[in-house]
């Protein structure tokens, strides 16, 4: 069976086919949305790539809300029915799954980056994935007895941050933070670049923010990302307090990977471990990181599997 499997972000789509033996890295395909009106305008561009194979099966992974048969990007209009996909896959399955949600059924299959804790403990069944890249969310992850996935849905990038990480931000940037209390108004790629507006009354993309704290060429760009270093980590203890993550806390996505990946790491860290979190022991939950961009795409085939299953 060949099936369609996909990962639509706010900035990039990612297409690829798949089967029993997973997904054909041959066929992935990358899209900058910007050149597109819309999703089907991207499938058309790539459904070529099919030649005469029918397709068994859609999983796509969208982020922002999903429902049973419609979704939307958080920060794009665009809007997936899974009816009108059908028609024009010619197919009669077609899955919507949040983002985050795929990567959680992605987890087993996963080769991670260990970034701190121990190994995870073989009785721990719940992680937390946590996605900060154009926007923020979290998927909790919780493995089954019989080995099977259950793979929550959120929407924490919309919730409002925790009063002892706003009145932090509060005390580093000043008043200006008053009308940005969400946790994606901080906590992405608009987020840093809030950051680094607050610091240096300049405007920069966060990859150049990044670019320079990396290269130690622009002390206004190491102040921010060491600054959001430290807002999430104050944010990830609470993220414990919430979901209790005993089998690990899983970062993705292409900041979380900016700031994780540098000296700002150790900030984060720091920042992460102070102080006591009554709940659990902070040292012994494993932090990974998820550094392939197509691994959404393996949690779409997860999902599809997992339906045919007998």
């Amino acid at each position: 069976m060949t099936y369609l499997v996909g990962d639509i972000g706010g900035t990039n789509t990612r297409l690829a086919l798949a089967d029993h033996t997973g997904v054909r890295h041959d066929t992935q395909r990358h899209f900058d949305n910007d050149g597109f009106s819309r999703f089907e305008d991207v499938l058309d561009l790539y459904l070529p790539e099919l030649g005469t194979q029918s397709i068994a099966g859609v999983c796509l992974a969208i982020a922002g809300p999903v429902g049973a048969t419609r979704a939307s990007l958080t920060n794009r209009d665009w809007v997936f029915e899974s009816a009108k996909l059908q028609c024009k896959l010619g197919t009669d399955r077609v899955l919507l799954v949040n983002d985050l949600s795929a990567l959680s059924h992605a987890l087993p299959s996963l080769e991670m980056t260990h970034l701190g804790g121990p190994g995870a403990a073989a009785s721990a069944t719940q992680s937390l994935v946590v996605g900060i890249g154009t926007g923020f969310n979290v998927s909790l992850s919780k493995r089954t007895t019989d080995g099977k996935t259950i793979a929550f849905e959120a929407e924490l990038g919309h919730a409002a941050l925790p009063i002892t990480v706003w009145q932090a931000l509060r005390d580093m940037l000043g008043p200006q933070v008053a009308d940005f209390t969400r946790v994606e108004d901080w906590l992405c790629g608009s987020g840093l670049e809030r950051m680094f507006h607050g610091v240096s009354g300049k405007k920069l993309s966060s990859r150049e923010i990044m670019t320079r704290f990396g290269a130690q060429s622009d002390p206004d760009a190491e102040t921010s990302a060491l600054l959001f270093a430290r807002v999430l980590g104050l944010l990830s203890r609470q993220l414990i307090y919430q979901y209790m993550p005993r089998a690990g806390l899983v970062f993705a996505g292409s900041v979380a990977r900016s700031i994780l990946t540098q000296a700002s790491f150790d900030t984060f860290l720091q920042t992460y471990l102070t102080g006591a979190v009554r709940v659990a022991d902070l040292s012994e939950i494993p932090i990974s990181l998820i550094e392939d961009d197509a691994a959404a795409l393996q949690g779409c085939l997860r999902v599809l599997l997992d339906q045919h299953a007998p």
